[in-house]
């Protein structure tokens, strides 16, 4: 479907390339370069900026934020501008239709806009929807984060991953963003335009750096939450696994003592002839188990090497004393 605006100085079309997806056809129909019209079919184009110095035409793709998640994150299209003369062609998808919408409610009370102010305000327009969800994102990690302080899950761990993956897909366009905003400025173009539009430019090319330093700020907060709880994890293992150690050693107590009798190996009678040597067994077992906790409660606190080399030095040190 194709719709037309008109204002007092120009006209702006929009094509919708969901329905429309023959490049020669639109490059035929309105005198584009058939490459360009290549350009806005694709739907993984990259945002750039190319300006036609001899026929005085802007081209500029910019990336667009889809207002429903994917994967369970957001991410962004393309949405190609064309200026070229006192006309102004858009090229959008459903996705981002609704950008489309909000330029036809800012065009409907300001006829007398500029092409190239109306384009930049329509720039304006799409960051501003970067914003809304960058405070969302940050709303659902905070959440994330409590929940993770309470009990750190797999699943919480995963949410959090998911924002951080969606954040890197932002904050990829807003640089783009950023930088096709930032060639215009470079370009012979913005010598030509007036006080109006080139403010309305400085004031897209500001909106797009703040998105690029939030979603920055974002993804270092993002990176420094997993590392701490992939930090958790790995010191909740390591007790796990010290805890599991120290019972295995000291299980190995009663079947050592027992094991004695299982062996051609005297015995004291005490525990062979009496009908309660079983008793002394066990307290014997005891008794060890108790002096075997001691020592790895001790050696727990210090590296392994360093604690056995302290232990050793302290037992034959007591020794020579005796």
């Amino acid at each position: 479907m194709i719709t037309r605006e008109h204002f007092d100085s120009f006209s702006w079309i929009d094509i919708d390339i969901d329905e429309e997806r023959d490049a020669e056809k639109i490059a035929m129909d309105y005198g584009l370069d058939p490459e360009v019209a290549a350009y806005a079919l694709d739907k993984n184009e990259l945002a750039h900026t190319e300006y036609n110095r001899k026929t005085g035409q802007l081209l500029l793709i910019y990336n667009v934020l889809k207002l429903i998640k994917e994967d369970n994150s957001f991410q962004t299209v393309p949405i190609t501008f064309i200026a070229q003369g006192n006309r102004l062609i858009t090229m959008s998808t459903k996705d981002t239709d609704y950008i489309v919408r909000r330029l036809r409610a800012l065009a409907d009370g300001n006829q007398d806009m500029s092409l190239y102010d109306f384009l930049f305000t329509g720039l304006v327009e799409v960051s501003s929807h970067y914003f809304s969800v960058m405070e969302k994102l940050t709303h659902e990690r905070q959440v994330i984060n409590q929940q993770l302080r309470a009990k750190t899950t797999k699943q919480g761990l995963l949410a959090l991953s998911d924002i951080e993956i969606g954040n890197v897909f932002l904050a990829s366009a807003c640089r783009q963003n950023a930088a096709s905003i930032e060639r215009i400025k470079h370009q012979s173009l913005h010598s030509q335009l007036n006080e109006t539009e080139q403010e309305q430019l400085d004031d897209a090319l500001v909106e797009a750096k703040q998105l690029v330093e939030m979603t920055e700020i974002t993804s270092e907060i993002l990176g420094q939450l997993t590392a701490s709880y992939h930090n958790i994890l790995n010191n909740d293992l390591n007790d796990a696994m010290t805890m599991l150690t120290i019972v295995s050693l000291l299980m190995t107590i009663p079947s050592i003592v027992t094991g004695f009798f299982g062996i051609n190996v005297p015995l004291p009678k005490v525990f062979t002839d009496s009908p309660y040597g079983w008793i002394l067994v066990i307290l014997l077992s005891i008794v060890l188990w108790m002096i075997m906790s001691k020592i790895l409660t001790y050696m727990m606190g210090q590296s392994f090497l360093m604690s056995f080399k302290q232990f050793f030095k302290m037992a034959f040190k007591g020794r020579h004393k005796s």
